[in-house]
């Protein structure tokens, strides 16, 4: 935040998510740390978003907050791929060795 520039807030609620040890099992990092993995999109879409994005539990706002964080991620820059059933998306600045990346690089997303 040197140069004024402050993060996301989405990208901040997302790094603090997959930075939590009670989600890794929904929604983690790869083993390399550069690749953000979907493990468990119902999960996700029944505990998460609720908790870190303020919505209820009803399934229509659930389908719409689903197709908004994967708007959201593509809004961002994220790169979405499919890996034998599981969604992965990667940006080359979003990993997880620190939201500092975050920060320098906030202009590109």
């Amino acid at each position: 935040m040197e140069n004024g520039h402050s993060i996301p807030v989405f990208l901040t609620k997302l790094y603090t998510i997959v930075q939590g040890n009670q989600e890794q099992e929904i929604l983690r990092f790869d083993e390399s740390g550069r690749i953000l993995v979907l493990a468990d999109q119902e999960r996700l879409q029944q505990y998460l978003l609720p908790e870190y994005f303020g919505h209820k539990n009803l399934p229509s706002f659930l389908r719409y907050y689903t197709l908004n964080m994967d708007r959201q991620l593509n809004m961002y820059g994220f790169k979405k791929r499919h890996n034998n059933g599981v969604l992965e998306f990667k940006h080359k600045y979003f990993r997880r060795d620190g939201k500092q990346g975050l920060q320098v690089n906030q202009d590109n997303f």
